[in-house]
């Protein structure tokens, strides 16, 4: 897959050229595929971080168009890993200063800035317009959002993530394969997450990321190299380490019968087969726990908005069985947590805390639900 693969009415001049010398003598990559980079148009979804290496390296690349979708304005905070950006920019509009900054790097991009969060009102007016949409954004209600109207459009997502010293990287949407949906389902409550600003990001790590991010959307544009589609690229700084995760495509999103409305026979096997190896922890104990705890509550959506413990994260079973890179997502965005569990009885929250224990992370199940 390519986009733009018609460059007949593309043309490149003296100066285009000159300033892409270096790409022109790369095997597999001539003045068509040039054209092809300036014949593209992507979006970038968030101004921050990750989207810092990408708009700079995308342009003086030679895309042809860049658009940019955030609300928010330059804080001195931002300056550690947001690179676009100096100091002389702070509390100017965001997606304001980075249209100057790719002017002076390549005046041959046109830039499209959209001063504002991207939405269910604006999304499909915006996202039609781009070839390419780039997930720079640490907001799940606007990663959500963009990946619905990217499926109903049929465009690629590259998406990228960041979280202390560990990142993630995929393409989605690309040439059927899996989407967001398939990684996250959309049913699970992640408004809890510590964002960057609580837990910390090492600026070098989101870079590493964005420069991955730009990478992949070239890529695609030319038809070049094996695109990151159907599986999760995991970066782990501190250990210099990458792991691939495979990502299935799901056919749909099926909501599994309760663990709980299994029969007796069934749950009290369960509990005596396993609950001797995993840790349990009374009701009354987790209430004075520390923040080096999370607790996840595994019941369905249903359940838990009528009553839930205070701070406790939804994740429900059925989407712990269907998604196992929950699991590392889990690991990942939550290092040196405790996990604790717990549902209505205390069965489903043990199969919960099995499933973990699988993977080598410890857990524990509150005894007798709540």
């Amino acid at each position: 897959m390519m986009l733009n693969p018609r460059t007949t009415d593309i043309d490149l001049s003296l100066e285009e050229y000159k300033r892409y010398a270096r790409h022109l003598t790369l095997t597999k990559f001539d003045a068509n595929a040039q054209k092809k980079l300036k014949g593209a148009k992507v979006i970038c979804i968030g101004a921050g971080g990750l989207s810092s290496p990408v708009v700079l390296y995308l342009s003086a690349a030679g895309v042809g168009e860049i658009g940019i979708v955030d609300n928010d304005i330059v804080d001195l905070s931002n300056l550690q890993r947001q690179i676009i950006f100096d100091t002389s920019d702070i509390d100017f509009i965001k997606v304001d200063a980075i249209k100057q900054k790719i002017y002076k790097l390549n005046p041959n991009c046109n830039v499209k800035v959209y001063r504002e969060l991207l939405n269910k009102t604006n999304a499909l007016h915006i996202l039609c317009l781009y070839d390419i949409i780039i997930d720079c954004t640490d907001n799940f209600d606007v990663r959500y959002i963009l990946n619905n109207i990217a499926l109903s459009l049929h465009k690629p997502v590259v998406y990228g993530a960041v979280s202390q010293f560990n990142g993630q990287l995929s393409v989605f949407n690309y040439r059927g394969g899996p989407s967001y949906y398939d990684l996250y389902a959309q049913d699970i409550i992640l408004t809890d997450i510590p964002s960057c600003s609580q837990i910390g990001i090492l600026g070098p790590v989101v870079g590493i990321i964005g420069v991955l991010q730009s990478i992949e959307v070239i890529k695609i544009i030319l038809g070049l190299g094996y695109v990151l589609s159907g599986k999760l690229l995991l970066y782990d700084a501190l250990n210099l380490k990458f792991k691939y995760i495979s990502i299935k495509k799901l056919k749909k999103f099926i909501i599994l019968a309760p663990i709980c409305n299994f029969s007796s026979k069934a749950i009290n096997s369960i509990l005596n087969n396993f609950n001797h190896i995993v840790d349990k922890i009374s009701f009354a104990n987790v209430l004075g726990l520390d923040k080096t705890y999370i607790i996840i509550d595994v019941r369905t959506i249903v359940e838990y908005n009528l009553a839930h413990i205070e701070g406790s994260i939804n994740i429900p079973l059925s989407n712990m069985k269907k998604l196992t890179t929950l699991i590392f997502f889990l690991n990942n965005f939550f290092n040196d947590k405790n996990f604790i569990f717990y549902c209505c009885t205390q069965s489903r929250s043990l199969i919960a805390a099995m499933i973990l224990l699988n993977y080598g992370i410890k857990s524990s199940y509150i005894d007798k639900g709540i």
